[in-house]
């Protein structure tokens, strides 16, 4: 039957579930771009950001945090869809405008980046590779915030300006400018730039990490940052190491 009900011309028949589930993938496609938008500008925030506090200059700026924000723009470039061809051409452009916003910093710290950001647009974006980040996200963002909040409850120990401030009270929060202004970087640096890239990554795998699957990855990613991190500080002076420990 070509016109009755439940024929292709009808809403329940061929062409209206077509028509459903190509809007459907339609409206998921612009989600993932939307998302995928947020990341892209939050880290290129965060890199102004931290280049004014002079981070690129030091080993300050090889915190985990700091290596997954230069990581992440890199990933949700290639998990748009987009042909190889595209992405070869995304990448390069992407790594030589975050290295503008860093105005250019030619210290082994910030140059390389260049090195990591390259190597990830390289390399296979194996499924343990991608859970791996997704659970790190995660961590990353309830570790600091946790640590924040317990940090701000003792007077005696204090390692940024928020705990600082938050100690202080809300009243405090609410009038002081700067006190607002150190909020919104570190919501943006430490929740918006992870959650977004989380959304990213599942809306590309579309599952939940297996927690269990993503623990080996996730340890050889935290092992090859900690051997990087002990062999510049073993090599380059001042031979510091990018946490005050």
């Amino acid at each position: 039957r070509q016109f009755g009900p439940g024929g292709p011309w009808e809403e329940g028949g061929l062409v209206g579930r077509r028509s459903g589930s190509f809007s459907q993938a339609r409206a998921m496609e612009l989600l993932h771009w939307l998302i995928a938008t947020v990341v892209l500008g939050a880290n290129l925030y965060n890199y102004r950001f931290l280049d004014g506090a002079g981070m690129y200059n030091n080993i300050m700026s090889w915190q985990l945090t700091i290596f997954s924000l230069h990581v992440a723009p890199i990933v949700t470039i290639r998990c748009l869809g987009l042909l190889r061809r595209t992405e070869l051409l995304l990448c390069p452009c992407w790594i030589l405008l975050a290295w503008l916003f860093r105005r250019g910093q030619r210290s082994l710290f910030s140059l390389f980046f260049i090195f990591l950001e390259g190597l990830v647009a390289m390399c296979i974006l194996e499924p343990a590779l991608l859970d791996a980040l997704m659970v790190l996200q995660a961590l990353i963002s309830f570790g600091f915030w946790g640590g924040i909040v317990s940090v701000s409850a003792s007077p005696d120990f204090s390692f940024l300006p928020l705990d600082r401030h938050l100690r202080r009270g809300w009243r405090h929060m609410l009038a002081s400018r700067k006190a607002q202004r150190c909020l919104l970087h570190e919501f943006v640096g430490h929740f918006v730039s992870q959650a977004s890239f989380a959304v990213v990554l599942l809306l590309h795998v579309g599952r939940c990490p297996p927690l269990a699957a993503a623990l080996p990855s996730m340890l050889l990613l935290v092992a090859s940052y900690v051997a990087c991190v002990v062999a510049a500080s073993a090599a380059v002076p001042p031979h510091e190491l990018p946490y005050n420990l």
